[in-house]
């Protein structure tokens, strides 16, 4: 477990309403579009009814995000276990544990009365008509049982909260196991589909055409779902939204040559957190006068984060969660590694290497080209002198962060500017149990406080 604990924050006051709303919940669908901050909403609402024994299910690659945010969200000290392959989940505290895991464990989970179970990412979870007999239906019927065959973890829990930007990816078809699992409707699958949907059967399945029926599904939805957008909740926002990402270790994307470098960055990683130790006043500028000498810590780290950061990206544009995406980093190894891996979304680049009179016609590609879902850019090259940002997209990601903060809200906010129609979330990467946790909450406070001037 790492020694660095996130500092407490306050919810905004609509996350706040979103708790009290969950608070008189048994069974909740929190559709709240990405940005708007599900995760913290979703900690205060257990807060809020005082539960002791919490169990989280998420993708893998968000556990150690869900033990963050508890620590950001929650003033209060319940025992917290990140299952990990190969661990045997508590019966106690926060449980964090990742959807295959709840299939390997579901006997011994069973035994547990849960005060809330929190599924985040409720997508994942099809009916059994739209998915073959796979994984995702195995997980599927672990959690939400199969009629009266199959009891599931959700009879296990006093409330359960799902928790999904995308509730319905392609048509109101995939709100059914939601609201079968929630007791709202004891119609067929079949039945509700075709009540909701027109369209007809083929040999690739079901083809979707539009909805009928709207104001009844309103109403089953109506005191199940809150979905809530960023403008709706933050109307008058100027200044951007952070949001810190914390991520597990992966070797994915490590070079032979850095691997045999363990022992010397485990060192180095240990000298920046004692240095760190200091006073607020003092971070900043321990960071600035250690810079050049830790580039090698520095490629490290983000190699390792770069795994995770890939899954995260796939995960926004696939499930068309956002449209396009813009993606800074400092390194050029990493921008290369991303651009190579992330080839479906039709990247472009704005590094130190691409010419001047290339960059504009990029981002006015970007800007222009619906297949062209995604750039990437180096901070010095992309965080100043181009324009255009800001018309198409409103989500930035920092895969890591120059150590001159002024760098880094002048990146961001080459998409806060006039025509922006929507508030700016960025969101900063660390990496779990390493000293790049402190710096990026360091290096992002101080990018905030910019951002508000700038």
């Amino acid at each position: 477990m790492s020694l660095y604990r996130a500092p407490l924050i306050t919810p905004f006051d609509y996350q706040i309403d979103g708790a009290e709303w969950l608070k008189i919940c048994i069974q909740a669908l929190l559709a709240d579009v990405p940005g708007v901050g599900k995760t913290g909403t979703a900690i205060r609402g257990v807060d809020l009814v005082g539960a002791t024994n919490i169990l989280v299910v998420c993708p893998a690659s968000t556990r150690v995000q869900w033990a963050r945010e508890f620590e950001r969200f929650s003033p209060m000290d319940r025992p917290l276990q990140i299952c990990m392959p190969g661990d045997t989940p508590r019966t106690f505290g926060v449980v964090i544990i990742f959807y295959d895991a709840v299939v390997k464990h579901l006997g011994l989970l069973m035994s547990v009365q849960w005060d809330v179970l929190i599924i985040d990412e409720a997508h994942a979870l099809k009916s059994r008509y739209v998915v073959s007999k796979n994984t995702s239906g195995y997980r599927t019927r672990a959690i939400y049982g199969s009629g009266k065959r199959y009891a599931g973890l959700i009879t296990k829990a006093t409330r359960t909260w799902r928790l999904t930007g995308t509730p319905a990816l392609n048509h109101a078809g995939e709100l059914w196991t939601h609201v079968r699992s929630a007791g709202l409707t004891d119609m067929p699958y079949q039945d509700w589909l075709y009540f909701f949907c027109e369209g007809f059967d083929s040999e690739h399945g079901f083809r979707f055409s539009k909805h009928k029926h709207v104001e009844e599904l309103h109403k089953i939805l109506e005191p199940f779902m809150l979905r809530r957008s960023k403008a709706e909740v933050q109307p008058d926002l100027k200044e951007p939204m952070f949001e810190t990402i914390t991520v597990p270790r992966s070797d994915a994307a490590m070079a032979p040559e850095f691997l045999a470098m363990l022992p010397q960055m485990t060192q180095a990683d240990a000298q920046l957190q004692e240095a760190l130790s200091g006073d607020d006043n003092s971070q900043l500028a321990t960071l600035e006068s250690m810079a050049s000498s830790l580039t090698t810590l520095r490629r490290y780290t983000l190699m390792a984060k770069l795994p995770a950061i890939v899954d995260a990206i796939v995960e926004d544009l696939t499930t068309n969660q956002i449209s396009k995406l813009v993606v800074f980093g400092i390194h050029k190894i990493g921008i290369k590694w991303l651009t190579e891996k992330l080839k479906l979304f039709n990247p472009l680049t704005i590094t130190g290497d691409t010419l001047a009179e290339k960059r504009q016609p990029n981002i006015d590609r970007f800007q222009s080209d619906p297949t062209v879902r995604l750039i990437l850019g180096n901070i010095a090259a992309m965080g100043t002198g181009v324009d255009g940002l800001q018309n198409v997209c409103d989500e930035a990601i920092f895969c890591e962060q120059d150590w001159v903060p002024s760098l880094n809200a002048q990146a961001v906010m080459r998409l806060c500017r006039i025509g922006q129609r929507n508030p700016v979330r960025a969101r900063i990467f660390s990496l779990y149990g390493s000293v790049d946790e402190h710096v990026q909450d360091v290096l992002t406070k101080k990018m905030r406080e910019l951002a508000k001037i700038l």
